[in-house]
């Protein structure tokens, strides 16, 4: 058995937003997307023979997906013209990929298999949020009791302009992170490659060697998190804004239509479940918009745990009627350190919440600080523990990810750690998370001390 040297590289993250409520399109559509992410391994670790292997596998599980699908819509629309256009759409993607794949003749490799990684990635985007989804709401309102061709008149409607604005913003969004992420992980196997080498000089290179590994393998995962966070916050912004403007122009008009059938109860209770996810758009976009404005920080010199202790003033009471205690063991001394109020009072907040959610039964949360010694003497660390439902370790490694949640849709949009990790490099600090399944979760903060 020849062993594996690839790395993991998922240039897709799959999330709820792509299920289609068909458990078993949703599994092959799951299927399609872990081999798009292993050929951004294979793409890392320059392995032609493995890359032509995963490309061969995922063409041929495409055509048995789009059979698949394909049996599954006949029966619904028969010859309708919803359902010929989705077959071609299936029929063109092969001769498509193979193209992008044979272009002027180069090695299937390099920049090619890069071509066809945000092929694909477009293309699923697209297939699955509007074409697939499409069709679902059709197969669902039909099994509701629907005819077709109400029941495309609904899909219809739920699949308005505001999605398709969003579908085209992931679009970008997943484009320039798989870009980011297959350079940052091909930097990093080419350090790997480089420190492989040098083991092989001296017995004194392979002992610094474990030291540096220990470091890199640190670094990388901050890297990686950064890059991700710097992406999303250098789309954030130009996004939230073509989305805001059309989304502000539906809600007016929703508002008129609103105004114009006071007695119409159909129209009503439909103007009434637009603006609710108008707001929930919105909220959305509120979020990121506060994630692409970090780097303004202002710093002042004072004591952490005043502020810290001001913000437990306003929520210790609420936290008790929920059955939740917060206990305070602070260092002796107090410890001058350089931070901005207002966004370090956000982090604090967020953090609580979050340990909140984890106790849905009450528990104790524990903040606490020590000094921190060694090569991090000049900072200082604060706590924040609870005695929740803990994380896996695979919940653990997304922790920080944008828009990753553990949260049910609707009650969170997976930005709030995102935010806080910002902030806390802001001030040149660092922060990290512990964790265990039925054991509790304890956000470790490190912040310099003030001169």
């Amino acid at each position: 058995m020849t062993e594996d040297k690839s790395l993991d590289c998922n240039v897709f993250f799959w999330n709820e937003n792509f299920e289609t409520g068909i458990p078993l399109i949703d599994e092959q559509h799951k299927k399609l997307v872990d081999l798009l992410n292993q050929l951004g391994s294979h793409l890392i670790a320059n392995d032609e023979i493995e890359l032509t292997r995963v490309f061969d596998e995922l063409a041929a599980y495409a055509d048995y997906h789009f059979k698949t699908e394909e049996s599954i819509w006949r029966p619904y629309f028969k010859d309708d013209v919803w359902f010929t256009e989705h077959q071609q759409t299936h029929s063109s993607f092969l001769p498509e990929v193979s193209k992008i794949k044979e272009k002027d003749g180069a090695p299937f490799g390099g920049r090619v298999v890069e071509d066809v990684i945000k092929f694909l990635i477009r293309w699923l985007i697209y297939h699955i949020l509007d074409s697939d989804k499409r069709l679902a709401i059709v197969l669902h309102q039909i099994d509701s009791g629907q005819s077709l061709e109400q029941a495309k008149i609904i899909s219809n409607r739920e699949m308005s302009d505001s999605v398709k604005i969003l579908i085209d913003a992931m679009s970008g969004m997943y484009s320039s992170l798989s870009v980011r992420t297959l350079d940052l992980i091909r930097e990093i196997e080419n350090r790997k490659q480089t420190e492989d080498a040098l083991r092989k000089n001296t017995e004194e290179l392979n002992e610094l060697k474990k030291v540096l590994e220990q470091k890199i393998e640190i670094a990388e995962g901050r890297l990686l998190t950064s890059l991700k966070l710097a992406a999303v916050g250098e789309l954030s912004a130009g996004v939230c804004h073509e989305v805001l403007n059309p989304l502000n122009i539906i809600g007016l008009q929703n508002q008129m239509l609103k105004r114009r059938n006071n007695d119409n109860e159909i129209i009503q209770s439909f103007c009434g479940k637009v603006d609710f996810q108008i707001e929930r758009i919105k909220k959305i976009v509120g979020l990121l918009l506060a994630f692409s404005r970090q780097g303004e920080a202002k710093l002042k010199k004072g004591f952490l745990k005043v502020t810290i202790e001001s913000m437990l003033n306003l929520v210790e009471e609420e936290y008790k009627l929920d059955s939740i205690q917060i206990e305070k063991h602070w260092c002796s001394d107090l410890t001058p350190i350089l931070y901005d109020a207002d966004k370090i009072h956000q982090v604090f907040v967020n953090l609580l919440q979050n340990a909140k959610y984890a106790m849905p039964n009450g528990g104790v949360i524990t903040l606490s600080c020590e000094q921190l010694k060694g090569k991090k003497r000049g900072f200082h660390r604060f706590k924040v523990s609870d005695n929740g439902t803990g994380m896996s370790p695979e919940v653990v490694s997304k922790i920080f990810d944008p828009f990753f949640t553990t949260k049910p849709e609707g009650e969170g949009a997976g930005m709030g750690l995102s935010v806080v990790h910002g902030i806390i490099q802001e001030h040149g600090g660092e922060i990290s998370v512990e964790s265990a399944e039925g054991k509790g979760t304890t956000f470790l903060i490190d912040l310099p001390i003030a001169d």
